[in-house]
This record gives C-alpha cells, structure tokens and sequence, in this order.
C-alpha cells in the first residue's frame, strides 16, 4: 500500500512546477506593488525575467567556511604585522638608547687626557696610540649605533 503511494508521488511530480519558478510582480487596485513567487490572485500581474532558484545549503557552508578561513588568515596575518611592527619598535628605541651611550662615552673620552685598563687589580695607563686607537674604535661605535 505505501508503495503503490509512492509510485502515484512519482508520477505525479512533473505536474508540479519547477522548482525554478518565475517572480512576478503584482501591482493591486490600491496601486501597491508586490513581487512573490506566484502570480497575484487579484491585480495586474506581471512575469519578470527573473529565475528564482532554491538555495544550495552545501554551497553557503561551503561559502561561509571559506570566509572564515580567510577571516582567520587575514586576522592572523594581521597579528603578525602587529606583532614584527612592535619588534621593529623596540629594536629602534634599543638602537637610540645605545647611540646615546655612545655618544656619551665618546665625549668623556675626548675630554680625558688620560685613560688606563684594569689589568689584577692594577691601573695600567694607555699610550698615544692606544688612546687614538680606542677613540676610534668608539667613533665607530657611535657610527654603527647611530646611523
């Protein structure tokens, strides 16, 4: 008995329409307009060119994860942007900090008149060219951090 009523559904499904049915515009006695899936039962009724399909669900999942994958990706590639801006923050004000003290340093060793090394406990005191020589590794110094 059931089967006999399914196969009487199957025959009976072409007379049904499409499921692409048409949109229609319907403009009432009152002149309001309205656009429905059916044709009004009351008014001018127009048939638009306009194919109204059903909705695939598989395809939006599909679509709604794929967004969110890029959202995720694009949120993480901004926090990595975030992350390598402050880096580069916090490498700057180190390198400004070690200009300054070089700077520093530099200046008191050109006012020196003398410089000495500890060597066991004892001041040993540089010569000429030592001086000159420390003075420009110095220089050099200030000239990596600074520039």
């Amino acid at each position: 008995m059931i089967r006999a009523l399914f196969v009487i559904a199957l025959m009976l499904l072409p007379a049904f329409p499409a499921a692409a049915a048409g949109v229609f515009k319907c403009v009432t006695e009152d002149g309001a307009v309205r656009y429905s899936a059916t044709p009004c039962e009351n008014g001018d009724t127009e048939k638009l060119d306009i194919e109204n399909e059903p909705t695939d669900v598989d395809a939006v999942r599909e679509r709604i994860e794929n967004r969110r994958e890029q959202v995720a990706s694009l949120n993480e590639a901004e926090t990595r942007a975030a992350e390598a801006e402050a880096e580069a923050q916090r490498e700057a004000e180190q390198r400004a900090q070690q200009c300054t003290a070089a700077r520093e340093r530099l200046e008191k060793m050109m006012m020196e008149r003398r410089m000495y090394r500890e060597n066991g406990g004892q001041r040993e005191y540089l010569t000429s060219e030592e001086m000159v020589q420390r003075r420009q590794e110095m220089r050099d110094k200030v000239a990596e951090y600074c520039n």
